[in-house]
C-alpha cells in the first residue's frame, strides 16, 4: 500500500446530503495523489455512520464525542490523519478534477509555502468576488467589518484588505486563506499547534494563517484550483450572529489585547440604523435639557409636589394621596412625590433637579419608542417614530416638566407592549399589566380610560379559548395580578380605609356615572354645574394636535393624523380579513380609540389627560411614514418631509422658548427672580403669599413660591402676618404686590 499523501478532512454538522455530494466529487475527480478522506461527524445525533460505511466504503468516519465546533472537529481529524499535507474542506463544497494536484504541486514550486487554498466558485461558477484577504489588524476591522464599509465600499482600506485589484486569474500571495477549503503542511499544522478550539465558529482560519504567518510561511490561492462552495449551507441550523460576534472579540483580544478588541467590538456592532438612533437620542436630550434652568416650567401643582417630597425627606411625611384632581373629592396618587424626593435630595433641593430628572425619563422614552417599535412592528418604524418622539414640541414640553404626569408616556409604551407580549402567548405578562395599570392609576386617574382595552382583549381571549387568557384562572397568576395591584396603590387602599373609598369604589361608581350621563342612560346630577362642551373642547384639542404633530400649522397636524389613523384603520382591516385580529396594529388601534372615547366622555380640557396619547400617536404617523418610504418614488419626499417636520418643530419650539408665555406660564428665571424679590423686600420681617385671579381659587395657587422662598433661605411663615405679597399670573408676566395689614 503506498504512503498517503494528502488527508482530506471533512467536519460534518447536519447536512448530510452536501457531505454525500462532496464526497462524490471527490471520488468523481479521480485525483492523481494518494488521498484518504476523514469525516468527523459533530452532529449531535450520530445519524449518519450507517449510510455513509454503505455509500463510501474507504471513507473513515471519527465520531466527535460533543460538538466543540469547527476548528475542535478539525483538530479531532487531523489526529486521525496519517498524510503529509491536509485538505481542510467544508462539506458544502464540491471539488474538479485538478483541484487537488494544482494545490498540492504549489508546494512544490514555491519555497516556505505552508498554506494554499483554491478558488470559490458560486452556483453560477462565477468566483466569489471576496475570498482571503490582508492582514485582519484592530484598524482593518473596524473599517471592513463595521457599517462604514456598506456606506463606503470602495474606501482604499477596504480594497486592499479584500484584494479587489486580484483578478482572480493569476495565483496571489494573502495573509489569510478561506477556511472554506484549503491545503496545509500537517507538519506545520502541528507546529503551530493546529486551530485554537476556543473559536467556535468563524475566524479560526484567521487565526491560523495569523500564527502560521508568524512562522515565516506563505499562504497562497491558486485560481486554477477551483471548487464549488453553497454559501451558508453548513451553518444553516447555527444561529450564527452571536458566534460570530463571540469569535471576532476574541481573535482581536488574542492578538491586540482588550482594549482594540473592544474598540474593534462596539465599532463592528454599530450600524447605520444605530448611528441615526443615537443621532436622535442626542437631538432627543438637547431639546429636553436646554437652557432647562432659566425655561423650566414651575406652576403651583408642582410646587405642591415639591413641598410634598421636601417634607418626605425632612420631616418624614409620607403622604398617601396626592394633589387633588379636578374634582376635589378625589387625589391623584402620591407616586410622583416618591419619585421626586430622593431626586431633591440628590440635588440639594434645588428645583431644576426634578426637570432633569423628568427630561431624562423623557428621554428614555424616546429610546423605549423605538426598542418597542422595532419589535412591535419594524426597526424602520421604531426609527422614524423615535425621530418624532424626540422632536415633539408637546412631548418635549411635558418632559421638561416635573410632574406627576411625567413619566406616563413612558409607562403606558411599556403597557402597551406588554399586552402585545401577553397576546403573543406569555400569561405572565397579565400581572404586569396591572402592576402597570395600577402605577399609571397613582400617576393619573385618567389613566383608568386604559383598563377597558386590557378587558376587551381579555374578553376575546377566553371566548376565543386563548391559552394567555385562561391563564386567569390559574391560582398562580391570580396571586401575582392581586400582587401587582394591591403594592402600588397600598397608600391610596390606606387612604381610603379612613375616608370613605373615594380613590377606589366611590372613584368607580362615578365613573360609571358619567358613562350612563354619556350614553343617556342616566340624568346628571348637576345639569346647571359649568362642564366644558364639544364647542369648547374641539379649539382646545386642535391646539394640542398642533404642538403634538406640527407646531406651525394646524391643518397639516390634523392631516397628517387623520391620515394615520385612516392607514392604521385600513391595515387593521385587511388583517381582520385575513382572520388575524390579535396583533400589533389590533392593539395601536385599541390604545388610540378607547382613550379617545373616554376622553370625550370626559369632557374635560386638560393636557393631563393626553399624556397617554403621546407614544400611541407617533407610532401611528411612524407606521404612516414607513409606508410612503417604502414605496420607492416616495422615498426621497417622504424622507425630506420627515426629517423637515422635526426640524421645524425643533426649531420653532428653541425659538419660541418652548412656548413659555405662550400657554404655559412664565418660566422658572422669572419665579425664581419674583421668590427674590419678596425675601429681599421683606427684609427681616415674617410674611405671607396670597394668589388672586384666575386660578388662585386652588389651594395649590402659590406654592410654586412657597418652595422658592423656602429654598432660597427664606420661608413664608405658618402664622398669618401684617406683611402680605399678592401674586397675580397672567400670561406673560407674574404682578407682585406688598402690602401690610
Amino acid at each position: 500500500m503506498s504512503k498517503i499523501k494528502l488527508s482530506i478532512i471533512i467536519v460534518h454538522y447536519k447536512v448530510k446530503r452536501e457531505l454525500f455530494d462532496c464526497i462524490e466529487s471527490i471520488y468523481n475527480a479521480q485525483p492523481k495523489i494518494s488521498y484518504e478522506i476523514i469525516v468527523v461527524d459533530n452532529d449531535e445525533k450520530k445519524t449518519i455512520e450507517q449510510e455513509l460505511k454503505r455509500f463510501f466504503p474507504k471513507v473513515e468516519y471519527v465520531k466527535a464525542l460533543e460538538n466543540n465546533g469547527f476548528g475542535a472537529g478539525n483538530n479531532v481529524g487531523v489526529r486521525n490523519a496519517s498524510g503529509e499535507f491536509l485538505f481542510i474542506l467544508s462539506p458544502d463544497t464540491k471539488i474538479f478534477p485538478r483541484t487537488i494536484e494544482g494545490l498540492v504541486e504549489i508546494f512544490q514550486s514555491k519555497k516556505n509555502t505552508g498554506i494554499v487554498a483554491p478558488l470559490l466558485l458560486d452556483r453560477n461558477g462565477q468566483a466569489y468576488p471576496l475570498q482571503g484577504s490582508g492582514e485582519l489588524t484592530p484598524l482593518r476591522g473596524m473599517i471592513v467589518l463595521s457599517f462604514i464599509n456598506k456606506l463606503f465600499p470602495k474606501n482604499p482600506i477596504s480594497d486592499k484588505y479584500w484584494l479587489k485589484a486580484w483578478d482572480k486569474k493569476n495565483i496571489i500571495e494573502v495573509d489569510v486563506a478561506p477556511g472554506t477549503a484549503f491545503v496545509i503542511r500537517k507538519e506545520v499544522f502541528e507546529r503551530v499547534g493546529g486551530f485554537d478550539k476556543r473559536f467556535f465558529l468563524y475566524f479560526e482560519e484567521s487565526d491560523l494563517c495569523r500564527r502560521v504567518k508568524k512562522l515565516g510561511y506563505k499562504i497562497y490561492i491558486n485560481p486554477q484550483s477551483r471548487l464549488f462552495h453553497s454559501w451558508g449551507a453548513s451553518t444553516k441550523d447555527i444561529k450564527t450572529y452571536d458566534i460570530f460576534s463571540r469569535s471576532r472579540f476574541f481573535y482581536f483580544r488574542k492578538h491586540f489585547g482588550f482594549i482594540p478588541a473592544v474598540a474593534v467590538h462596539i465599532a463592528t456592532n454599530t450600524n447605520v440604523v444605530n448611528v441615526l438612533l443615537v443621532f436622535v437620542l442626542i437631538i432627543a436630550s438637547f431639546l429636553r435639557f436646554y437652557r432647562l434652568e432659566d425655561l423650566m416650567m414651575f406652576i403651583g401643582d408642582q410646587g405642591w409636589f415639591y413641598i410634598s417630597a421636601r417634607d418626605l425627606i425632612l420631616k418624614g411625611e409620607i403622604p398617601l394621596v396626592g394633589i387633588t384632581s379636578s374634582h376635589t373629592w378625589l387625589h391623584q396618587g402620591a407616586l410622583w412625590t416618591y419619585l421626586l424626593s430622593p431626586v431633591l435630595w440628590l440635588f440639594n433641593f434645588n428645583p431644576v433637579g426634578g426637570a432633569y430628572f423628568s427630561s431624562l425619563l423623557g428621554v428614555l422614552t424616546v429610546y423605549v419608542v423605538y426598542w418597542v417599535g422595532k419589535n412591535m412592528f419594524s426597526r424602520r418604524i421604531g426609527l422614524i417614530a423615535a425621530f418624532l418622539y424626540a422632536t415633539s414640541p408637546l412631548i418635549i414640553i411635558h418632559a421638561r416638566m416635573a410632574y406627576h404626569t411625567s413619566p406616563i408616556p413612558l409607562f403606558t409604551i411599556i403597557l402597551f407592549y406588554s399586552v402585545y407580549k401577553w397576546i403573543r402567548g406569555n400569561v405572565l405578562y397579565l400581572p404586569f399589566i396591572i402592576f402597570l395599570l395600577a402605577i399609571l392609576y397613582n400617576l393619573e386617574l385618567a389613566t383608568f380610560t386604559l383598563l377597558p382595552i386590557i378587558l376587551i382583549f381579555l374578553l376575546i381571549g377566553l371566548m376565543t379559548k386563548k391559552e394567555w387568557a385562561k391563564g386567569i384562572l390559574s391560582k398562580k397568576i391570580q396571586i401575582l395580578s392581586l400582587l401587582g395591584f394591591i403594592i402600588p396603590m397600598i397608600p391610596m387602599i390606606i387612604y381610603d380605609f379612613g375616608h370613605g373609598f373615594p380613590q377606589t369604589l366611590k372613584f368607580i361608581l362615578w365613573v360609571g356615572y358619567k358613562i350612563a350621563v354619556t350614553l343617556h342612560l342616566y340624568p346628571p346630577l348637576h345639569p346647571d354645574a359649568p362642564s366644558e362642551t364639544y364647542q369648547t373642547m374641539i379649539p382646545f384639542a386642535s391646539m394640542l394636535v398642533k404642538r403634538l404633530i406640527f407646531l406651525k400649522s394646524e391643518r397639516i397636524a390634523w392631516l397628517i393624523l387623520a391620515t394615520s389613523f385612516l392607514y392604521l384603520m385600513f391595515v387593521v382591516y385587511k388583517s381582520v380579513k385575513n382572520k388575524s385580529y390579535l396583533n400589533s396594529f389590533s392593539i395601536l388601534l385599541l390604545f388610540f380609540t378607547i382613550p379617545t372615547l373616554g376622553y370625550i366622555s370626559a369632557k374635560t380640557n386638560s393636557e393631563g389627560y393626553i399624556l397617554i396619547f403621546f407614544p400611541i400617536i407617533i407610532l401611528m404617523i411612524g407606521i404612516l411614514f414607513n409606508r410612503v418610504i417604502s414605496n420607492r418614488l416616495f422615498l426621497v419626499s417622504g424622507i425630506f418631509i420627515l426629517s423637515t417636520t422635526g426640524i421645524i418643530n425643533s426649531y420653532s419650539l428653541v425659538s419660541k422658548n418652548y412656548l413659555m408665555k405662550n400657554g404655559y406660564g412664565v418660566p422658572m428665571r422669572d419665579r425664581v427672580n419674583i421668590a427674590k424679590r419678596i425675601i429681599r423686600e421683606s427684609g427681616e420681617k415674617e410674611y405671607n403669599i396670597v394668589g388672586v385671579g384666575d386660578g388662585s381659587q386652588y389651594e395649590s395657587f402659590t406654592d410654586a413660591y412657597e418652595y422658592l422662598t423656602w429654598w432660597l433661605g427664606k420661608p413664608t411663615s405658618k402664622n398669618k402676618t401684617n406683611m402680605q405679597f399678592i401674586i397675580q399670573e397672567k400670561p406673560n408676566e407674574v404682578i407682585l404686590k406688598k402690602i401690610k395689614i
